[in-house]
């Protein structure tokens, strides 16, 4: 189940690279609600990216970008960004958000 669930997200998600080797991966919101970062991260890396074992809830992933060996998960439910390290490694919550990733933005 949990390959057929995998394929399909690789084959659904659209991965964008601009000059400056930013990649966006856009993936539908709804099918992560209630699923954890490392659920997301494991599905969208292909498992090779492993977090520690705190548990990061995301309520509505609207969009992850990777820049500059950081992966950026915007939840817009909580209107938070959570910043891992490539490697999986947890850095920061950013909160009250504005500009490209705030409300309307």
């Amino acid at each position: 189940m949990r390959f057929l669930l995998m394929l399909f997200l690789i084959i659904s998600c659209s991965i964008c690279t601009n000059a400056q080797m930013r990649q966006e991966i856009r993936l539908n919101p709804a099918e992560w609600v209630g699923a954890s970062a490392e659920d997301v991260l494991d599905s969208v890396e292909y498992m090779i990216i492993k977090l520690d074992k705190k548990d990061f809830r995301i309520n509505r992933l609207e969009k992850m970008e990777i820049v500059d060996d950081h992966i950026f998960i915007f939840d817009n439910w909580q209107g938070a960004i959570f910043v891992f390290r490539i490697n999986g490694d947890f850095v920061s919550r950013i909160e009250n958000l504005s500009g490209k990733w705030g409300a309307g933005g």
